[in-house]
This record gives C-alpha cells, structure tokens and sequence, in this order.
C-alpha cells in the first residue's frame, strides 16, 4: 500500500550545460589523426587490391590504370629532364681559336 499523502518531489532545474570551447590543439591532432586514418586505409586498400590483381588477373590486354599512370609520369619525367636545369650554365657552340 502507498502513502497517497506524501506529495511527489520534483527534480530541482538543472541549469543548462554550456558547450565545450572549441580547442584548436585537439582539432588539429583530430584532423592529422583522421587523414592519417585515411592514408593508412587507402594504402591498405591499394595493396590488397593489387595482391587479388595478382591472383585474378584480368583476362583483357588493355594494361591497369596504375601502370598506365606510371608509364606517363614516367614519360612526363623523361621529357622535363631533356630541358636545362636553371643552374646550369648555357651550352657553347662557339669555339674560340
């Protein structure tokens, strides 16, 4: 059997919580920390990619994209060593007698 008479007592208002300050340290090791995630998970995705291309490989010549972008830097590569560096010194066609 209850007490009807006792009255029921309300919580005391809170007051409300104002948020947190924003601090600028912990939001930047919070994006390093996120694009590291990131790094890290993309690089283990590539491996493993590559690691199934090697067990199943693909059954058309057309070469992979990672090879096609090797082949153009490779080429891109080639063709800025062809120009003279800026320290270089001016080649000289001229002989002196």
């Amino acid at each position: 059997m209850t007490d009807s008479s006792t009255p029921v007592s309300q919580p005391a208002p809170r007051s409300p919580v104002p948020p947190p300050k924003p601090n600028p340290v912990r939001s930047f090791l919070v994006l390093v920390f996120r694009l590291l995630l990131l790094g890290v998970g993309s690089g283990v995705a590539w491996v493993a990619g590559m690691a199934i291309a090697q067990v199943y490989p693909a059954q058309i010549d057309d070469p992979p994209l990672v090879e096609k972008m090797l082949r153009y830097s490779q080429a891109l590569a080639d063709w800025g060593r062809q120009f003279p560096q800026s320290g270089d010194p001016p080649a000289d066609d001229t002989t002196q007698p």
